[in-house]
């Protein structure tokens, strides 16, 4: 066991699921190559992904964001991703 790792009583080691919490803005800024926020959402919307929950209010208050799962997001991004020389499908205007 590694120092600093914790233990259940049966002498497990727990580990934690780290999970790498986006915004739709987030995610526009992070996909290669770049989305637009409207084209994140929309991607969302077809890929049928779930908010993992809420970011917590900034200092002006307001409705929070909703976070999603980075590793959903890029793998949904992967898959609409154009071959080379064809078409993904999606459409944009």
């Amino acid at each position: 066991m590694k120092r600093g790792q914790r233990t259940d009583h049966d002498g497990r080691v727990d580990v934690a699921i780290r999970t790498e919490l986006w915004t739709v803005d987030d995610a526009a800024a992070q996909l290669h190559p770049e989305m637009t926020p409207a084209q994140v959402r929309a991607l969302i919307l077809i890929a049928g992904l779930q908010p993992l929950g809420r970011k917590p209010a900034g200092r002006y208050g307001g409705r929070p964001p909703a976070v999603y799962d980075g590793e959903q997001l890029r793998q949904a991004h992967a898959v609409g991703r154009a071959p080379a020389g064809g078409t993904c499908g999606f459409v944009t205007n």
